[in-house]
């Protein structure tokens, strides 16, 4: 390194050791940066249905209750957040699914008009106008694979049904489950009773699907005690 004065300043030990060490230290936090993303953290995904079939609408929407102008809903008495009735039990679903090898991952996760953020930041608020009161979300694993369900407590079937129709995305295939349902990429949505129901699928597989659909079918029966 050459001086102001036009002499040559040996770097010292000291600071080459320092150089080498911040070297290091900045390469270990990049490597943990990277391994980071590498991993998926499936709890907190929140799907989105429309975004589940390809085309120029995909790229369109955001958020999908956003774009929606649900004349049921319009009708209403108010477009804010209904106050939750009195506390429901807690679903019970199956820790297993018979006839498979998919098995629950954990207890069954529950939130409340107040923590629903924590699961669906930034999409909460639309549900909440809808009148929702509880979801509870429980996820199915079987080796590298899994299936999230879901379920969301809308406080009567019209508005279940209203959110369901908001956000169906356009030309999908009815599915025989529930009042109203469609599947797409492996994942089923449907409505049964109060609720409304995501079963979605990690990848779009013909046994992944078949694999849904039981559960979906497991899951209904549960909500709609």
């Amino acid at each position: 390194m050459t001086s102001p004065g036009g002499l040559v300043r040996r770097v010292s030990r000291a600071e080459r050791s320092v150089s080498l060490v911040l070297l290091a230290l900045l390469a270990v936090i990049a490597a943990l940066i990277y391994a980071k993303g590498q991993h998926f953290d499936r709890r907190v995904f929140v799907p989105n249905p429309r975004l589940f079939v390809a085309g120029p609408s995909t790229a369109r929407v955001a958020n999908t209750l956003r774009e929606r102008d649900d004349p049921e809903l319009e009708a209403g008495t108010t477009a804010t957040p209904l106050v939750a009735s009195a506390r429901t039990p807690s679903l019970e679903f199956p820790s297993a699914i018979e006839g498979t090898l998919w098995r629950a991952d954990g207890p069954v996760e529950e939130f409340d008009a107040s923590t629903l953020y924590r699961k669906i930041d930034g999409r909460a608020d639309e549900y909440l106008r809808y009148g929702f009161n509880r979801l509870q979300f429980v996820s199915y694993v079987n080796a590298d694979r899994f299936i999230d369900v879901f379920a969301y407590d809308m406080g009567s079937p019209e508005r279940a049904a209203a959110v369901f129709r908001a956000e169906r995305p356009p030309d999908v295939s009815a599915a025989d489950i529930g009042q109203q349902a469609y599947h797409v990429a492996g994942s089923y949505f449907f409505t049964a009773a109060r609720h409304y129901v995501q079963i979605v699928a990690s990848e779009p597989s013909s046994d992944a699907e078949a694999a849904a659909l039981r559960i979906a079918r497991s899951v209904e029966a549960v909500v709609a005690r």
